[in-house]
């Protein structure tokens, strides 16, 4: 994965390592059949909140 990353630039990378928890909060879902709190999806949201609004202001 790192070595991939270097082929973006530095915005489109910050975002992508910003996905990683979700990730692993998917992965924790599907594999080890772990239920988030709602701390987990709170943060999920902001995390994922937070992607949408620079890469709206990345197209601009």
């Amino acid at each position: 994965m790192l070595h991939s990353l270097k082929f973006f630039s530095a915005s489109t990378t910050s975002i992508i390592s910003s996905l990683q928890p979700i990730f692993g909060i998917i992965m924790a879902i599907f594999f080890l059949n772990e239920i988030p709190t709602l701390n987990t999806f709170i943060g999920g949201f902001l995390i994922l909140f937070t992607v949408f609004i620079e890469s709206y202001r990345m197209k601009k």
